[in-house]
């Protein structure tokens, strides 16, 4: 979903977007991410991508949450047009999952 997300968007702000949604490496002493660190090839996945790609997941939740949530949330340094073409993108998002 992520990548989908940043497909849609200008390169330009991928990297706000990658920092706001983070995909987080699981920690195997917690015992919510025992069911990735049980698992060594998904292990291994969510390592690889952590800090590095974006959670698509997250943000189409952040979405979905609540009707006045915006794509442009929480994402710094956007000019009011910009802006309007995230959330506009946002809306295109949420419904193509």
């Amino acid at each position: 979903m992520g990548r989908r997300w940043l497909k849609m968007i200008p390169q330009a702000f991928a990297q706000q977007f990658k920092d706001k949604y983070k995909i987080a490496a699981p920690d195997p002493t917690k015992k919510e991410d025992s069911f990735v660190c049980a698992h060594a090839e998904v292990w291994q996945q969510f390592n690889a991508m952590s800090g590095r790609a974006m959670d698509g997941a997250a943000l189409y939740f952040h979405l979905k949450e609540s009707a006045t949530n915006l794509t442009s949330d929480g994402i710094a340094g956007l000019s009011p047009i910009q802006k309007s073409d995230m959330d506009t993108a946002g809306g295109f998002f949420r419904g193509l999952v």
